[in-house]
């Protein structure tokens, strides 16, 4: 056991240690949905120091270097905490150590919710909350498909289904496209005369700007 390692005069640092690097990443994954600023169960609330000090309904919910006497220890062991899925074996030895230890906190005061993503929550680590970078296209098989740099991370994929890419749709069916993907209305008999009779790169942009400046565009990617 970690704590055999350690003399008493340890301890405390030893908890305040594990606090900011294991415990609380711990307690955010799986206490904080219920045991929050705003959701109080059992008027628990684990997110801040003195509160989580305080404990909820039933008094304190542990005791410092007495994991046998202390509530949350006892829920957790019992797999009565978290009620949905609960910790396993190695998070388990880790709180209990922790308590162990004196139960000290970390740096800060408070713990943030969002640090981390959970199943319920996502966290400032979600991937859409990331910078946004500028990936290499990867290499593909067919170096003449696509029209742009965007095109080979879909061939890519492709490549790796072992599929290959649709022909290019013809002028009819390209305009159609345009007008189902981008307002959910099909265009009229004349506008696709017009493209068909003139379907250059030039009248494609124009039909995508006209589409896009279009009210229909706003009415469609607003519901």
């Amino acid at each position: 056991m970690i704590l055999s390692l350690l003399g008493s005069t340890g301890n405390h640092s030893f908890a305040a240690a594990i606090f900011d690097r294991d415990v609380a990443p711990l307690l955010i994954r799986h206490c904080l949905e219920c045991h929050n600023g705003f959701d109080l169960k059992g008027k628990l609330d684990l997110s801040q120091r003195d509160a989580a000090l305080k404990g909820g309904k039933h008094g304190a919910v542990f005791v410092a270097g007495k994991p046998s006497e202390s509530l949350l220890w006892e829920k957790v062991a019992e797999d009565d905490m978290p009620p949905d899925k609960p910790l396993g074996q190695a998070e388990k030895t880790l709180l209990r150590d922790w308590i162990a230890a004196g139960a000290k906190w970390g740096a800060n005061d408070d713990l943030d919710p969002f640090q981390y993503t959970t199943a319920k929550r996502g966290g400032y680590d979600w991937w859409s909350l990331q910078p946004i970078g500028q990936p290499e296209p990867p290499e593909v098989s067919q170096t003449g498909w696509g029209a742009n740099p965007i095109d080979a991370f879909i061939l890519a994929r492709l490549d790796a289904a072992k599929l290959k890419p649709s022909a290019p749709a013809d002028a009819r069916v390209l305009i159609r496209r345009l007008y189902f993907d981008l307002t959910g209305l099909p265009p009229t008999a004349e506008q696709v005369a017009a493209f068909v009779a003139n379907p250059t790169d030039a009248a494609y942009r124009k039909v995508v700007d006209d589409l896009l400046s279009s009210p229909h565009y706003g009415e469609r990617w607003g519901r």
